[in-house]
């Protein structure tokens, strides 16, 4: 193993990076990449697991830090920047100039490092064979944490940027030999802006998002793509694109999990995933044939009793070499006048309301979740008690949906900015309702996310709301439920005033198209051997997590509170890394303009040397036409003060 290999790039900024070498010694070999700011030495160690077993493999792996984080040096100055592209397609070109690489070097990742993989495959450097992209984006307004369906997003905009504002506050590894790391750590501490900043100045889809979003380009990918998702994690809108759009030889893989590898996801069925790696490699790198893999997998869920946090969820592996797969149809159920779902067109119209009710949504599932205390979505009659809801007759026989519903809607609102939030639910026969899949568009993006167009209190009009893709099949007998709202917090932040909204029901007015798949014949059924059994590479020790849901009756408001905590030993190294994050969020049920978010992160990593700590502090609060974010840092060595930082900024809220 290669241990802090320096990496030149062309502004004389130094990378850092680990090599995984096969023990076998006969290089040269070829190289896959996973490109990551969250530190290759310490806090995710657990993940060592993939390039040992990989370089186990005869398949050399790289763990390289971006700039500006880990042990890299320079200013990760936001997500995905200019120059960590650069910096990427740079380092591949130095690692395919190495001896112990033959040249042929693939890009892997999961969630950021999908992300870098896609961008980087954009840029067609000469040396990438192929990428496998697992819960990556081909949108980054459109699918991703910081804004959905046009609108702001809540839970995540706090968790994930408040996490990274520690971590990147962090020092690089002060063992490194030579290396000036108090120097590096100031000059990170002194002159890294957090990244929330930058995506509130943009809060439409504009040329700030759609720079490394691939749905811009297609074609700007030349090279193999492997996309793997899950239909509960929150990026499978994009996996469904992809696999759609892309014009290259590409592999699809969608299971029932969370944000986490198909090998290690809280919710099962989980499967060999490193086998799914390496035989995509051996495939571009050694010309090996192929196997008899279809063009996407994807796991058919059956019905399941509505459950936070279940073990597995039923269902079959199906699979198809066309995508979307053929044997889908249309069909079109239509909201009617006594708030019932129906597979025809019902004489009668009326108009009904319903409102920007904050307390829709504490039921729901974390948009992009993980491990718990993320989870898929409670019983969805707690928030049907505060939405109009329409239900279909029992079904006379099974329906499987597979694809993106959609709603079509005639609305309006009596305030310049609403939201529609759209739920489907499978009705059980005891009235349990299990969420199948859900959408909310911001109707002044009913024209497009790149524009702004305040509603005319009271003026009608028609727009349409995708539903996120999902794959799930509802026994004869069943309901349908159809729920909207003007409201899904904690996931969405409120829209700025509790109006009040009417949709049109009957004929033809309130249309739900759903993609039904009709006919399995021409669909293959696959099966997946269990997780291979990976090297332990760290030690890990969890908190049990808390996650809370609360009514204050007396300030008349609906809140959340979550807290995690853990801690990380690598193996073979004198190092312990921990971190605690503690998160709350609140929004007034009669002024939904007051929302208020807060955060806690802490990360605590001890060395040989000394220990070093941070602690970022986040609060986002909001008016009907103002967001005031102010961000808080501390940056300790050996309880001794390196630097405190405080930054703030008040926002015009774009019609959110």
């Amino acid at each position: 193993m290669l241990r802090h290999l320096a990496i030149p790039v062309r502004d004389g900024t130094t990378l850092r990076a680990d090599v995984y070498l096969p023990a076998d010694g006969r290089g040269p070999w070829p190289v896959v990449v996973e490109y990551l700011p969250y530190r290759k030495d310490d806090l995710t160690a657990a993940r060592w697991n993939v390039p040992v077993a990989l370089a186990q493999r005869g398949i050399a792996a790289v763990r390289l830090d971006v700039r500006g984080t880990g042990s890299s040096e320079g200013l990760a100055s936001d997500e995905y920047s200019e120059a960590e592209i650069a910096d990427g397609c740079e380092a591949l070109a130095w690692l395919a100039g190495q001896p112990w690489c033959n040249g042929q070097l693939g890009l892997w990742g999961t969630s950021y490092g999908a992300f870098n993989a896609l961008q980087i495959a954009m840029r067609r450097p000469a040396p990438l064979a192929a990428i496998v992209a697992h819960a990556g984006s081909d949108d980054r307004y459109a699918t991703d944490v910081h804004y959905w369906g046009g609108c702001l997003q809540a839970l995540e905009l706090l968790s994930y940027p408040l996490w990274m504002i520690a971590m990147n506050g962090l020092p690089p590894d002060p063992e490194i030999p030579g290396l000036d790391w108090l120097g590096q750590w100031r000059r990170r501490l002194e002159a890294t802006e957090p990244w929330l900043f930058h995506w509130l100045r943009h809060q439409r889809r504009d040329r700030y998002w759609l720079r490394g979003s691939v749905a811009a380009d297609y074609d700007a990918i030349a090279c193999p793509v492997f996309v793997i998702s899950s239909w509960h994690d929150g990026y499978t809108d994009a996996a469904w694109r992809m696999l759609e759009h892309l014009a290259v030889p590409r592999r699809g893989l969608i299971g029932p999990w969370t944000h986490q590898r198909p090998d290690a996801s809280p919710i099962g069925p989980r499967i060999d995933f490193l086998h799914e790696l390496v035989t995509w490699w051996q495939q571009w790198f050694a010309g090996d044939t192929p196997e008899d893999v279809p063009l996407v997998r994807f796991y058919l869920q059956d019905a399941y009793r509505p459950e936070r946090f279940p073990r597995s969820i039923p269902g079959q592996w199906l699979a198809s070499d066309r995508w979307p797969p053929p044997g889908i149809e249309e069909r079109t159920w239509y909201a009617t006048s006594r708030r019932s779902l129906s597979p025809s067109p019902q004489f009668g119209s009326t108009v009904l309301p319903f409102f920007n009710d904050v307390r829709v949504g504490a039921a729901g599932p974390t948009w992009c979740p993980t491990e718990p205390p993320d989870s898929l979505a409670d019983d969805q009659r707690l928030d049907d008690l505060f939405a109009l809801t329409f239900e279909s007759e029992p079904l006379p026989e099974p329906l499987t949906i597979l694809g993106i519903p959609v709603l079509r809607a005639e609305t309006t609102a009596a305030s310049p900015v609403a939201f529609l939030c759209v739920r489907l639910s499978h009705l059980w026969p005891d009235g349990a309702a299990t969420l199948v899949t859900r959408g909310a568009l911001n109707l002044t993006r009913r024209n497009g996310l790149d524009r702004c167009d305040r509603l005319v209190p009271g003026e009608w009009m028609t727009v349409t709301v995708p539903l996120k893709a999902c794959a799930y099949r509802i026994p004869a007998g069943h309901r349908l439920r159809l729920s909207l709202s003007g409201a899904d917090f904690p996931t969405l932040w409120p829209a700025p005033f509790r109006t009040a909204q009417w949709v049109r029901v009957g004929g033809r007015a309130l249309e739900l198209r759903l993609p039904v798949l009709t006919d399995l014949s021409q669909l293959a059924t696959v099966s997946f051997e269990p997780p291979t059994v990976l090297p332990t590479t760290a030690e890990t020790q969890s908190d049990r997590p808390t996650l809370e849901t609360f009514t204050d009756h007396i300030a008349h408001r609906t809140g959340i509170r979550r807290s995690t905590e853990s801690i990380v030993r690598p193996v073979g190294r004198a190092i312990t890394a921990s971190e605690r994050t503690d998160l709350e969020l609140w929004a007034d049920i009669d002024e939904p303009a007051r929302c208020f978010a807060s955060g806690q992160q802490r990360f605590r990593i001890d060395w040989r040397t000394g220990t070093a700590e941070t602690v970022a502090r986040l609060s986002l609060t909001s008016s009907a036409d103002r967001l005031s974010l102010v961000v808080e840092l501390e940056a300790s060595w050996n309880s001794q003060l390196v630097a405190a930082r405080r930054w703030s900024e008040t926002f015009e809220r774009d019609a959110l």
